[in-house]
């Protein structure tokens, strides 16, 4: 399991995201300034599924105010199609833009 602090820390790891896994967010303000944690599936498959009040997550974030967020492998897709179009990574507000037309389209942004 990764611990990023905020977005730019993900968003600077984003190549490092295990493969396949799962980001959980911290239930809390915005996207950009929320806490973010990255688990494998092989760390997944070992843990129990605890239902909380944000949904379900791996017994090892039951203490931490979390929920679902996105596959890695979605992320890194987003993030990548973003670069291949010329965003620079320190341009949260289009990688943010992108992965809200994600969760909001089930599609990507191009």
């Amino acid at each position: 399991m990764k611990n990023f602090s905020n977005l730019k820390q993900l968003l600077f790891a984003w190549q490092e995201l295990p493969i396949p896994g799962r980001l959980y967010i911290e239930v809390r303000g915005d996207i950009e300034n929320a806490q973010f944690w990255a688990v494998s599936s092989k760390e997944a498959k070992n843990q129990l599924m605890i239902e909380t009040e944000f949904g379900r997550v791996p017994e090892i974030l039951m203490n931490f105010h979390v929920k679902s967020f996105l596959d890695t492998q979605i992320f890194q897709d987003i993030v990548s199609l973003q670069l291949e179009g010329g965003t620079e990574l320190q341009d949260y507000k289009s990688v943010i833009q992108a992965i809200y037309y994600y969760l909001e389209c089930d599609d990507f942004m191009h």
